[in-house]
């Protein structure tokens, strides 16, 4: 199988469809899987059928080669992806919950979900043998947000770094 961006992100869409929420925050009890997108920020209020908490995972990451082998061929990739918790903070919810703690909820799922991603990544097969790591898990910055791309819901986003080993290899020509 090759190795590249669709591995990471088809690890990212396991472990999300793999979560329990707590719902402890909101008025009303239950547990949830959130819904997981790869799309574009604004594709956040283009999923009729998607539940909160959801988790987005930008579609248009940016991408190094590193560790170059001799023949010019990377040996990782590295991808900056952005990543967003968004949660429902409708009228009713701001009624009988501080923004303060919905922003503790999501920050909190947030961090639940990318130290989940980051152990399996190193220790389940068969994640553990592509070289998948958070480069920069120790050190992720982000920013709370409240009213973007939609008013009733409030978000957490993370940047992160991830790298992947590669099996690429040279490519056929034919010179005439």
């Amino acid at each position: 199988m090759a190795r590249g961006i669709d591995t990471v992100v088809t690890l990212f869409e396991t472990v999300a469809n793999a979560m329990t929420v707590k719902n402890n925050v909101l008025p009303t009890p239950g547990d949830t899987t959130p819904t997981f997108i790869y799309n574009r920020v604004s594709g956040i209020n283009e999923n009729p059928s998607k539940t909160y908490p959801a988790i987005l995972l930008d579609a248009q990451p940016n991408i190094d080669r590193i560790q170059i082998a001799t023949n010019f061929l990377p040996r990782v990739n590295c991808y900056e992806f952005k990543l967003f918790v968004y949660d429902t903070y409708n009228f009713n919810q701001q009624k009988v919950t501080d923004l303060s703690l919905k922003q503790e909820k999501v920050e909190t799922i947030i961090n639940q979900y990318i130290a989940e991603v980051q152990r399996v990544a190193l220790n389940v097969a068969p994640w553990n043998g592509y070289g998948i790591e958070i480069k920069n898990i120790r050190t992720v910055d982000g920013f709370f947000g409240k009213d973007v791309h939609n008013s009733k819901l409030v978000q957490v986003y993370y940047k992160i770094l991830v790298t992947i080993g590669t099996d690429c290899e040279l490519g056929t020509f034919n010179y005439v």
